[in-house]
């Protein structure tokens, strides 16, 4: 059975406890995906007596892989298949170590318990079930005995949290390594990114999974994040990087545009009507126009309906009990609130339309497949990295920049492929497909957690 005749890097394993058991030195093929900011899955198909699969099929067992001698990825067997007998083959099937964050839940109060052990009562020093609820105004606001008067349902950002980097770690912090106690160290904050703070752009978070909570940081400021275990460590590592601007156009000409096509799309959203808390004639409304000028670049407005029906609570005055009272339209009229949880309130509704004005912004989608060249790879300290920006001429003379968001990469007997992809058509049937399904299953955990 022919295996590999090239791969420039060295793959090893480990036991769950990251001891180093072997490496594979002879694998059939290698077929996978780098992907940025997202799960990596690769799959390495080995003779069926290899003897480094009675390490791989030990529970939890780990893969590092190092490409043109840097990481490229690192993550654990979640898949075995193969045959029985001895001239057969084996396929190993491994995702990254991003999985932490796609398994992970961003809790309302980390290391705090769910459940509720006692009524809380005014002027108690805590609450018994701060995981699911928390006091923005303190202790004294709580209301009386067995109510969740001046409590609030959604993820507490610590006041000291200003940057993106600062944001991002805080969350994977809290609940992967204090919470969860997994294995992650966590680099040392170089506070990248822009102030998401002062402008409100901090996530309004429920039981959000990390990798949504961070995907929407991440996303603000073009930031990558990384979550992998150098070779030979004991720990998985998470950092946040700045990706690199590559300069020079790539042209039809070069030799490096293997294929590829281009989109664009005019703004679907120059106007937000936003529907807060409440009900029918209740119900807190606001309108939000774009501020960039797009309606007199296009000549055009379109007002959409967005709810931010779930975007915040209303921490209504203490001691007001009549429920007919409760009138969210009237909440930012009330002289009994207070001014800190008007303004609260108001930034998760600006929030609301910040993220319909950044969906609705015209899009110039862009997806290539690129192929390796004597001066152009993926990969090492002098390649393309995932993450990084390209420009690309088409042979009509325009330019298209976008991001490197995915590698993929087939290595065989006869194969040595490596294609780095470039950004992503944004009429695309099967991503409008995929960006659907996630709305709707988003929109549904909100749906269920918000009862």
């Amino acid at each position: 059975m022919s295996t590999i005749t090239y791969f420039p890097g060295r793959i090893d394993v480990y036991r769950n406890d990251f001891t180093w058991v072997g490496t594979i030195g002879d694998p059939i093929s290698i077929n996978g995906s780098a992907v940025f900011n997202g799960l990596s899955v690769f799959e390495i198909e080995l003779k069926a007596d290899d003897p480094i699969i009675e390490d791989l099929v030990e529970p939890g067992a780990r893969v590092t892989m190092i490409y043109r001698d840097a990481p490229l990825f690192s993550g654990v067997v979640t898949a075995l298949q193969g045959a029985i007998l001895r001239n057969g083959s084996i396929i190993v099937t491994l995702e990254s170590d991003w999985r932490i964050l796609t398994n992970t839940l961003a809790y309302i109060r980390p290391n705090n318990q769910v459940e509720a052990t006692t009524i809380s009562v005014k002027n108690q020093s805590h609450t018994t079930d701060q995981a699911q609820a928390w006091l923005p105004g303190g202790a004294t606001t709580q209301g009386t005995s067995g109510t969740v008067i001046g409590q609030t349902g959604y993820y507490y950002w610590d006041p000291a949290v200003v940057y993106a980097e600062t944001a991002i770690k805080t969350l994977i912090t809290e609940n992967a390594v204090d919470r969860l106690g997994r294995p992650v160290t966590i680099a040392t904050d170089l506070l990248r990114g822009g102030d998401i703070k002062t402008p409100g752009l901090l996530p309004t978070l429920r039981l959000e999974t990390l990798e949504s909570a961070v995907n929407e940081i991440l996303h603000l400021d073009g930031l990558g994040l990384t979550v992998q275990q150098t070779p030979r460590d004991s720990t998985i590592t998470v950092d946040v990087f700045e990706p690199q601007v590559w300069d020079m156009p790539l042209t039809a000409d070069s030799g490096v545009i293997a294929s590829g096509s281009w989109s664009f799309r005019s703004p679907t959203l120059t106007r937000a009507f936003i529907g807060g808390p409440g009900d029918l004639a209740a119900r807190y409304f606001k309108t939000f126009t774009d501020t960039t000028g797009l309606e007199a670049t296009y000549g055009d407005i379109v007002e959409v309906f967005r709810d931010g029906s779930s975007a915040a609570d209303l921490a209504w005055p203490e001691g007001l009990t009549v429920e007919e009272q409760k009138v969210a339209k009237y909440y930012l009229l009330r002289s009994d609130v207070s001014a800190g949880d008007k303004a609260a309130f108001s930034a998760s509704i600006a929030n609301v339309a910040a993220e319909g004005f950044a969906e609705g912004l015209p899009t110039y989608g862009i997806n290539a497949e690129l192929s390796e060249t004597e001066t152009f790879h993926f990969g090492g300290s002098d390649g393309i990295q995932l993450g990084d920006t390209v420009t690309v001429q088409s042979i009509t003379g325009a330019l298209f920049t976008e991001k490197i968001t995915q590698c993929d990469f087939e290595f065989g007997n006869q194969t040595f492929k490596v294609t780095p992809i470039l950004g992503k058509i944004e009429n695309d049937p099967n991503t409008q497909l995929a960006r659907t399904i996630s709305e709707l299953a988003r929109g549904q955990r909100r749906i269920s957690k918000d009862r």
